[in-house]
């Protein structure tokens, strides 16, 4: 199911900028969901993967540091998150 989620993903929100057929990018789409999805490569689904590793794939990563409107959006975000699960009543067993 994560493959073809994947897939649908990036075939649906690959484009660059340039005029691309259907058949172009299913098949850009299946060889990045393909490298996404190789164990042997990435190994664990707990280890980050870095951005320079998903360029060298074929992904355009759209970078925090060049959109500081968005910058302060994600940070507002990681700090209520932090302050609601904080804030938590914890079970112990």
């Amino acid at each position: 199911m994560g493959m073809s989620l994947l897939n649908e993903y990036i075939n649906k929100n690959l484009t660059r900028g340039i005029p691309v057929t259907d058949d172009m990018r299913k098949i850009k789409a299946d060889d990045i969901a393909n490298e996404l999805c190789n164990h042997t490569r990435w190994r664990s689904h707990g280890r980050p993967i870095k951005i320079e590793d998903l360029e060298k794939i074929g992904l355009e990563i759209n970078r925090l540091e060049n959109n500081p409107g968005l910058a302060i959006i994600v940070q507002r975000i990681r700090v209520v998150t932090r302050l609601l699960f904080s804030n938590l009543n914890r079970q112990r067993l």
